[in-house]
């Protein structure tokens, strides 16, 4: 009784953890509207026109494929607990840690490419306004390109002052550049619809008019940059702006109920940006002529009752998101170093003792932002990267929600319901589309990156088997509807393959007998009263799993509980396998003198070859006993070794917990025959242990420190049941000769010798 307490103390205790502890500290945390709202409606803002329907185009396919994903994000959030890391926590859950880490990684790329944006787009418009030669509020800043850079460092240095001192002040400060926003938005807006027209060598202000708003319906693309601009070029420019939407996720560990809080705040500031966006493209393009939208970028200024509050609202939308960059980015990479994906991150995973600010992970970030902003000084040459990587994690986010619903997994049971396996699938197919669009060799470039991280998490993560991996689904959903499918009355010989059921006695000696075929079942038998051997079925079940995964055999596991051995196999006849794949054929070993059936060669000090080896008749009349020690030095160049096992692996075998009994030969003979009662094959295999395996390979003594003996010693002496050496042969390769006897079909008593046998 004292097991079933422990997990129920174990229980209790990680529900306190969760539940007491997290309502203890919600009083501390961010609710929906300054953790959520107002990240993303920040990170959203922007301003660019191209033609007033391109400009609805471009914007409306960026708001479909963002839609779809912050419907999949809802999803995805509202069906369990959600810790800290954002987009990397909900993806790594949903797909596993190769997915979740590698998408994590990229994304945290992506936040600092758009930092950088946010640094470069800053400053642009500071000297725009205050620039010594350009400025238009005064000329009081140089704008050479070390005092730009400056000029970014110093925006970057406050940005991270404001980091370290912890999630409150981000979301005070957010608060206070959402105040500035909203005020300088509608100023924008009021003074294009209500100032008299007017008109100088900078801007032509008409006043909203009709007639305007035609002459700026259709798009008119302009040479810039040395390059011709198209849709293509505007998408990957103007999507940055459309991938705010992770924002509030990205502070999913200072929420007070981010299951709730995600869904709504995303949707809400999508849902009220789109149509602020939609507002000023409409107003824009009726009041002001196309020649100033081209050539005039700070047109919105020029045309401002108060143009400073223009410039302030700018410059704060600039300067929050950057910041959020900073605290986003730094968040995912403290989460992603904490799991220990990659070893090189783990110096990120500590954070501040008191509150858990990732300050190492901040320090990081911001270094790398400054990176950036040291090597593009232009925003049109950082977004197609930041588009890249954002598909590419929408992309992800889409296909977890996507294959959570259509495997029907029964623990994605969101709060959620406004969302649909067709709005996921369409999310995934938008995204990668979008990406193929945008630039073909850039999103090569991402997906050769994702799949390089993809494989590193893979082969060098440790195993994270308590997250949960929805590919099991997948395979189930896949296993289940195609065994419908598989009807064992449409079976023809010419597609017949073999179906195993191997019943073994000593699966630590007799392990070289199993190989790959169509099915393999590895058939036990626990011989006891169920009440009395119930408690070791379980760690039976286990250790024979273990066994198969350490041996790497394609095979399936099938214990039971019997009386007697027959009675065990009987049931292993008849319940091993499903619909159409079930055993047709049962292998057993030779009974004689109740000694294991079947051996493999025998465990020796040295190791002989066929002709060095006794007849079978020196062996008393039984062939399973070991022949006599043969003291020729072992020969390398002779024989054959299996390269697959480790020491390790070998060690660990040798202390699986695998019972051995042995068998009666009334039962053995019973077992025979109801096998072929229930219309099964029978293979009874016998002299295995003079059989000279054959593999094509020549032993190489390449293991240090080895010397003498190839076997470890006898099971009698007290030695490990597996040698440390498997020996599999000598260098001519022999044959099994097979006999098959019919004996399946009933036969007349006086046809002693009939036609079936």
């Amino acid at each position: 009784m004292s097991t079933p307490r422990f997990a129920v103390t174990q229980g209790i205790d990680h529900l306190r953890d969760n539940l007491g502890g997290a309502a203890a500290s919600r009083k501390d945390k961010l609710n929906t509207f300054d953790g959520v709202f107002i990240p993303v409606a920040l990170s959203i803002w922007g301003i660019i026109v191209v033609g007033l329907l391109g400009t609805v185009l471009l914007f409306s396919g960026g708001y479909l494929i963002t839609s779809s994903t912050t419907l999949s994000i809802s999803a995805i959030c509202s069906n369990g607990l959600v810790k800290g890391g954002g987009a990397y926590y909900l993806i790594s859950r949903s797909l596993g840690p190769e997915f979740g880490g590698s998408i994590g990684l990229l994304y945290s790329l992506a936040t600092v490419l758009t930092g950088s944006m946010s640094v470069v787009g800053f400053v642009e418009p500071f000297l725009d306004s205050f620039g010594k030669d350009s400025g238009s509020l005064g000329n009081v800043f140089e704008e050479s390109r070390p005092w730009r850079i400056l000029y970014g460092t110093v925006l970057l240095a406050i940005c991270g002052f404001i980091s370290f001192l912890g999630s409150k002040l981000f979301a005070k400060a957010s608060l206070v550049l959402a105040g500035i926003l909203s005020v300088s938005t509608i100023s924008v807006i009021l003074s294009l619809l209500f100032r008299p027209p007017f008109s100088n060598d900078m801007v032509n202000l008409t006043g909203f008019s009709l007639e305007t708003l035609y002459g700026n319906l259709y798009p008119s693309f302009t040479n810039e940059f040395g390059q011709e601009q198209s849709f293509r070029t505007i998408f990957a420019i103007i999507f940055p702006a459309c991938t705010g939407i992770l924002a509030g996720a990205a502070m999913s560990g200072d929420l007070k109920y981010p299951s709730k809080a995600i869904p709504k705040g995303t949707l809400g500031a999508v849902g009220f940006t789109f149509i602020a966006y939609m507002i000023l493209a409409v107003v824009l393009a009726g009041s002001v002529d196309r020649k100033t939208l081209h050539e005039n970028f700070g047109v919105l200024q020029d045309t401002a009752f108060y143009p400073e509050l223009v410039v302030i609202g700018v410059l704060s939308a600039a300067f929050f998101t950057a910041l959020g960059a900073i605290v986003g980015a730094a968040k995912m990479l403290q989460a992603i170093s904490k799991d220990g994906l990659l070893g090189v991150l783990t110096p990120f995973a500590y954070g501040r003792p008191k509150d858990n600010e990732p300050v190492t992970a901040i320090t990081l970030i911001l270094v790398l932002i400054e990176i950036m902003v040291l090597i593009a000084d232009d925003i049109n040459q950082i977004a197609p990267f930041v588009t890249m990587f954002c598909l590419l994690t929408f992309g992800i986010t889409n296909l977890a929600c996507f294959i959570l619903r259509v495997t029907g997994a029964p623990n994605f049971r969101p709060s959620f319901h406004y969302f649909s396996w067709e709005s996921a699938l369409f999310g995934l197919v938008s995204c990668f589309s979008a990406m193929v669009y945008v630039d073909t060799l850039y999103s090569s470039i991402s997906f050769i990156v994702f799949v390089s991280l993809f494989f590193a998490i893979h082969f060098f993560a440790p195993a994270k088997d308590d997250w949960g991996d929805v590919s099991q689904s997948i395979i189930y959903h896949q296993v289940r509807k195609y065994l419908l499918q598989l009807d064992s009355r449409k079976d023809h010989v010419k597609f017949w393959r073999p179906q195993i059921l191997l019943l073994v006695n000593s699966p630590l000696k007799h392990y070289k007998l199993i190989k790959k075929g169509g099915l393999f079942v590895l058939g036990h038998t626990i011989v006891g009263e169920f009440d009395d051997v119930s408690p070791i079925f379980k760690k039976q079940v286990h250790s024979w799993l273990r066994f198969v995964d350490l041996l790497h055999l394609k095979a399936f596991v099938n214990v039971t509980i019997a009386k007697d051995e027959r009675i065990g196999a009987q049931s292993l006849l008849m319940g091993s396998g499903l619909g159409g794949m079930r055993p047709n054929i049962v292998v057993l070993g030779f009974h004689k003198n109740n000694t294991p059936a079947i051996s493999e060669p025998s465990k020796s000090t040295s190791i002989t070859t066929l002709s060095e080896q006794t007849s079978d008749d020196e062996h008393s009349g039984s062939i399973f006993t070991d022949p006599p020690i043969d003291t020729t030095p072992f020969d390398p160049s002779k024989f054959y070794y299996d390269h697959s096992l480790s020491d390790t692996d070998i060690d660990l075998l040798n202390t699986l917990p695998l019972d051995q009994s042995k068998i009666s030969s009334e039962s053995y003979v019973g077992i025979i025959e109801d096998a072929i009662k229930l219309e099964k094959a029978v293979a009874v295999m016998r002299g295995l242990e003079r059989l000279e395996w054959f593999t094509g390979e020549k032993i190489k003594d390449d293991r240090k420190g080895r010397s003498g003996s190839v076997y470890s010693g006898s099971e009698g002496e007290g030695e490990p049941l597996l040698p440390k050496y498997v020996v599999l042969g000598v260098k001519k390769q022999k044959f099994i000769d097979l006999w098959p006897i019919q004996i399946h079909d009933e036969m007349h008593p006086e046809a002693a010798f009939g036609k079936n046998l």
